[in-house]
């Protein structure tokens, strides 16, 4: 399968015959991959955001949690995973991340929101007060 992000071209030599004279590399920028994702038949999202595609509510409620806490999407998404009860080694074969970078996040989100437990982690997720001022 050719990847749409990148394509490999041979450069002509200086009199444009076909002998090769090198190669270069052409990078394509997000809206450009997702076009040619969508031109090609294929979905233009990555595969760990399509595991979340059954529930509508996923993209907002991951808005609301990045936003709310000053969390990156990586660090929202693994906190909705650990909210729906998942292992980290769960969380990193939905996320396509391994368990370490599990672990790193899952610390990071233990600062950010001011937890010690996954639970405390959960429980704070769950709450609909204001998100903007976490309690430590």
């Amino acid at each position: 399968m050719a990847k749409l992000s990148i394509d490999c071209k041979r450069a002509l030599t200086d009199d444009g015959s076909d002998e090769h004279a090198g190669s270069f590399y052409l990078v394509y920028d997000p809206e450009e991959v997702f076009e040619r994702s969508r031109a090609a038949g294929l979905d233009p999202y990555p595969k760990e955001y399509q595991s979340h595609a059954r529930g509508a509510g996923f993209a907002a409620a991951l808005e609301r949690v990045a936003g709310g806490y000053d969390l990156s999407r990586r660090e929202a998404q693994v906190a909705l995973c650990c909210a729906e009860g998942l292992t980290n080694a769960e969380i990193g074969d939905r996320l396509c991340i391994t368990k370490q970078a599990v672990k790193f996040h899952m610390r990071h989100l233990f600062i950010k929101l001011g937890v010690r437990r996954r639970a405390e982690l959960v429980s704070r997720l769950l709450r609909h007060e204001d998100l903007a001022a976490p309690a430590r």
